[in-house]
């Protein structure tokens, strides 16, 4: 363990735990073969899906699903989005959903949480959008601590 492990009050940050749990596994993989299977459907329970299919393969497909509809809901919402016909000669710029599993502080799961961005790197500045039109959103000033 190392000095970036640790939280400012000197508690064992998440990850690191979630990390130790994953070695602990595959240590135990080694030592006992039979065990594989029950350790991968562990380690899958503590790592990020890296895709929506990834996610509904999992024991927790339904609180997935469940805040992907939170997400696309909050979206509509909002009205972050605009229905525009392409352009000829462009092409669409590609979404991808970003699902997290936010562990406590003693690593069990305490949330978890889907984002929908959009994949804009792959697209130049001015030609596929207004870079005057688009913006990021900031944190609301509940969240700020105003000392």
């Amino acid at each position: 363990m190392g000095k970036d492990d640790l939280e400012n009050g000197g508690t064992i940050k998440p990850v690191f735990l979630i990390r130790t749990l994953v070695k602990a596994y595959k240590t135990l993989v080694k030592e006992e073969p039979a065990m594989r299977t029950h350790a991968a459907r562990e380690i899958a329970l503590l790592r990020n899906p890296k895709t929506m299919a990834e996610a509904l393969r999992t024991p927790q497909r339904v609180e997935w699903i469940d805040i992907i509809n939170k997400e696309m809901s909050s979206l509509l919402e909002k009205e972050v989005h605009e229905i525009r016909k392409i352009p000829v000669g462009r092409e669409l710029i590609p979404t991808k959903l970003v699902l997290k599993i936010k562990p406590a502080s003693d690593g069990s799961i305490d949330k978890y949480k889907a984002r929908c961005v959009v994949a804009g790197y792959r697209r130049t500045a001015g030609l596929y959008y207004d870079p005057e039109g688009v913006y990021s959103p900031m944190a609301e000033p509940t969240t700020l601590d105003w000392c």
